[in-house]
């Protein structure tokens, strides 16, 4: 299973505030993470993010 995190978050701030976490989950999988949000525009191109997905996105087959 791939590791990923759900933000349940509509809040810029509180969203941008998860990438501490993010890159925490990154260096302890040692894999980018997979992301569910409700803005994953913000993660495109982050180096500790996989892909990022819209919250109601299929979780089958992530560790959330």
């Amino acid at each position: 299973m791939k590791p990923a995190i759900h933000i349940d978050t509509s809040a810029l701030g509180d969203t941008i505030a998860c990438i501490p976490t993010i890159n925490k989950l990154f260096r302890i999988y040692e894999q980018p993470i997979t992301v569910f949000t409700s803005k994953p525009f913000l993660f495109v191109n982050h180096p500790s993010v996989l892909e990022a997905f819209p919250l109601d996105a299929n979780k089958t087959g992530y560790e959330v």
